[in-house]
C-alpha cells in the first residue's frame, strides 16, 4: 500500500547523507511535528531520525543510527517488530504495530509504530519511513482498568472475573485443580467484632494463602469469605489440609481481642472422569457444601464424593 510518505521519501531517501543538506531538509520539516519520525534503509538500519523521536526514546541520532534502534527495543519485542516489517514487506503493505522501547534511564515507553517499505523501480525493497506515537498513558489506564476489573480491591488478590476468565480460556496445565475455602461462622465475627475487624480476617487469610502458594498457584478471592485456590496437582488434598491449618494458626487482633478463624475446603481436579475445566468451579462448590455439613472445619474431596 502506498502513502504519501512512502511515493514522496524514496528519492530523498537516497541522498541522505549525515551533516548533508537532504537530511537538513528533513530534519527542518519535521522538527517541531509532535511525531516522531524515522527513516532506514532495506536492511532496518536507521538513517535519520527527528527531534520527537529522540525525545521519546531517550537516544540521540548517533546512538539510533545503524541498528542501535533496535538495540532500545523492549528485548521481549524485537523479535516481534522484526517479523511484521517482514511480513509487511513481503505483502506489500504497511506496517502497524505496538511496541515498547526501554529507554536509557529505565523507563518503558510504549509506542504505536506506522512504517511503510518503499521500492526502487524494479521494485527492490529499498527503505523505510514510519511514524511514532507515544502512547504509554493510554496504556496506563488500559492496564489501570484491567486492574481494577480483575482485582479484589480489599485483599489484592485477584477476583471471580479473573478465575472465570482463567477456566473459559482452557488451561495450560498437566493436572488443573481448584480448592474451594470458605470461612466458618464468618458472619459472627463481623456481628461481634465489626466489619473492620472481619475486613481484617480476609486480609489475614488472603496474605496466608500467599505465603503458602507456589508461584504458578493462583489465589483468589471468590466472594464474600470465600476463596479459591488454583493449583496444578493429581491430589489436592494435601495443599487444601496445609492451608486450612494455616488459617486456623491465625490471630487478628481487635482491641485486646485475639480472633481465631477456621474454614472449611471442596477440591475438584478435572481431566479423565472427575470433571472438565468448565465444572471445576460446581464440583470444587460440591464438595466444600459437604465439608461445611459434615462439621466445617475440614476437606472434602470431589472424588471421595463420587466414590462414595
Amino acid at each position: 500500500m502506498e502513502t504519501l510518505l512512502s511515493r514522496a521519501l524514496p528519492a530523498l531517501a537516497g541522498s541522505i547523507v549525515p551533516g548533508g543538506a537532504a537530511e537538513d531538509l528533513l530534519r527542518a520539516v519535521t522538527a517541531h511535528t509532535p511525531v516522531g519520525i524515522f527513516l532506514s534503509d532495506e536492511r532496518g538500519g536507521c538513517r535519520f531520525v527527528n527531534g520527537r523521536w529522540c525525545e521519546l526514546t531517550g537516544l540521540s541520532p548517533e546512538q539510533a543510527a545503524g541498528d542501535g534502534w533496535a538495540q532500545a527495543l523492549h528485548p521481549e519485542d524485537r523479535e516481534r517488530v522484526a517479523a511484521e516489517w517482514q511480513r509487511a514487506a513481503a505483502e506489500g503493505r504497511d506496517s502497524v504495530i505496538s511496541y515498547r522501547f526501554r529507554r536509557p534511564d529505565g523507563r518503558v515507553v510504549w509506542i504505536d509504530g506506522y512504517a511503510s517499505a518503499f521500492h526502487d523501480a524494479d521494485g527492490r525493497l529499498t527503505g523505510w519511513v514510519g511514524a511514532c506515537l507515544d502512547v504509554s498513558a493510554h496504556r496506563r489506564t488500559q492496564t489501570e482498568l484491567w486492574t481494577q476489573a480483575h482485582t479484589d480491591p480489599l485483599t489484592g488478590l485477584p477476583n471471580r472475573r479473573t478465575l472465570d476468565a482463567l477456566l473459559a480460556g482452557g488451561l495450560e496445565r498437566d493436572k488443573p485443580s481448584l480448592i474451594m475455602i470458605d470461612l466458618d461462622h464468618f458472619k459472627e465475627i463481623n456481628d461481634r467484632h465489626g466489619h473492620p475487624a472481619g475486613d481484617r480476617v480476609l486480609v489475614g487469610v488472603a496474605e496466608t494463602l500467599r505465603k503458602r502458594l507456589r508461584r504458578s498457584d493462583i489465589a483468589v478471592r471468590f466472594g464474600g469469605d470465600e476463596f479459591a485456590v488454583l493449583v496444578d496437582a493429581d491430589d489436592p488434598l494435601p495443599l487444601a489440609r496445609d492451608l486450612l491449618r494455616a488459617i486456623r494458626a491465625i490471630r487478628i487482633n481487635c482491641h485486646g481481642t485475639k480472633i481465631a478463624v477456621t474454614a472449611s475446603a471442596g477440591s475438584a481436579t478435572a481431566g479423565g472422569r472427575r470433571t472438565g475445566n468448565g465444572g471445576l468451579i460446581e464440583a470444587a462448590d460440591h464438595a466444600l457444601y459437604r465439608a461445611k455439613h459434615a462439621g466445617r472445619n475440614r476437606c472434602v474431596a470431589h472424588d471421595q464424593l463420587a466414590a462414595a
